[in-house]
């Protein structure tokens, strides 16, 4: 059952973070540890505990949280199982002893188990959204964990009765097959549901950005307006003082005047929309808490981004430290935009109060 086993998986992960020769290695390990206890023992138990442990090992090469691993584990051997003991039962397979040792072959029943294989493959595929390693509620991991291992304890049960009949059994199998099929199908439809919440979270926080940049952009045209009203009167003042000699009150009025002019121009305009909307709200947020926020930033308006991966990227990082340094004396965030041959490199820099632990050193105010 392994290319079943290795395409189900590809269904449910996204990403390998191995190399494909560390994966091929790996899969190999994996046929040696179903394959050796077949030909050696051939004893149900045997091979089932080798069959999910094996499953579960090799999801370790694959991207995503230990509960994702764990959860797309059991559903590749509940998928499995079901396929091959429903063919079974099939072919009047009734009364296996998962203690003793298996003499049952059928060369038939083999070739409609990997057509039934394929069928279930091309089924998983369907639910696009399986690899996609969101964040389940506790509950609902539970129950997507449960609902297949119940399902083998109830088929390990009930499959020793002596009194079932072929017909009766293959309808148990095949309830018990579409159940986990729906209960997959629900797994797949509420990572989905997720997904469609995060990124109407991040539309809904774009809009708040983008509201706020139109805002300043807005506060910035009356205002130019508003000097250009009274650049007359500011030109003759200033001519005034200076035929005067009076030095110290024109120095005064530069003052300001270049103070008023520092207000309009107080908000960051890299001519990236994106980035300006962003950086704009986190700024005027970082000033109600008092933040010296100073920034160097050198990317061009030219430069595409995506809203939403800035949003989270960008955005996280801000409120981080915002975070750390609202409680502070020292209130101050440094940060450096640049972008170099293609790739986009932030650094923050605040200042922290609790104790930061770097190998065996200790420090503060990092």
């Amino acid at each position: 059952h392994l290319p079943m086993q290795y395409l189900i998986l590809q269904c449910f992960f996204g990403q390998c973070r191995v190399s494909k020769k560390i994966e091929t290695l790996c899969y190999g390990g994996l046929f040696l540890l179903l394959f050796l206890p077949h030909m050696t023992l051939n004893i149900a138990w045997v091979n089932a505990v080798c069959s999910i442990g094996g499953v579960l090992l090799i999801t370790n090469i694959y991207e995503g949280s230990f509960a994702k691993r764990l959860l797309n584990g059991v559903y590749t051997y509940m998928i499995v199982a079901l396929v091959e003991v429903s063919v079974a039962a099939v072919f009047g397979y009734l009364h296996l002893d998962f203690m003793e040792q298996e003499t049952y072959f059928s060369s038939f029943g083999m070739v409609v188990l990997s057509l039934a294989e394929y069928i279930v493959v091309r089924l998983v595929r369907n639910f696009k959204n399986l690899h996609d390693d969101r964040k389940l509620s506790a509950g609902s991991w539970c129950m997507f964990v449960g609902i297949p291992m119940l399902s083998m304890v109830l088929y390990v049960l009930f499959y020793k009765q002596p009194h079932w009949k072929q017909g009766e059994l293959i309808l148990f199998v095949v309830v018990l097959f579409v159940i986990n099929v729906l209960v997959l199908f629900l797994y797949n439809q509420q990572i989905r549901q997720l997904k469609i919440q995060q990124e109407n979270q991040m539309l809904e926080l774009q809009n708040e950005f983008q509201s706020h940049q139109l805002e300043l952009m807005s506060d910035s045209v009356v205002a130019i307006r508003k000097m250009r009203h009274d650049f007359i009167k500011h030109i003759s003042m200033i001519h005034y003082f200076n035929t005067e000699k009076r030095a110290d009150e024109l120095e005064k009025y530069l003052e300001n005047l270049q103070s008023d002019l520092g207000e309009i121009g107080k908000y960051v305009d890299t001519g990236n929309y994106v980035l300006d909307s962003i950086l704009n709200y986190k700024i005027h947020e970082a000033s109600q808490y008092g933040i010296n926020f100073t920034h160097e930033i050198n990317v061009t308006g030219e430069q595409q981004f995506s809203a939403y991966d800035m949003n989270i990227l960008l955005g996280n990082l801000i409120d981080n430290a915002i975070e750390a340094v609202k409680c502070l004396e020292g209130k101050k965030i440094d940060l450096n935009m640049n972008l170099v041959h293609g790739k986009l490199y932030i650094e923050i820099r605040n200042p922290y109060e609790n104790v930061i632990r770097d190998g065996e050193r200790f420090s503060r105010n990092i």
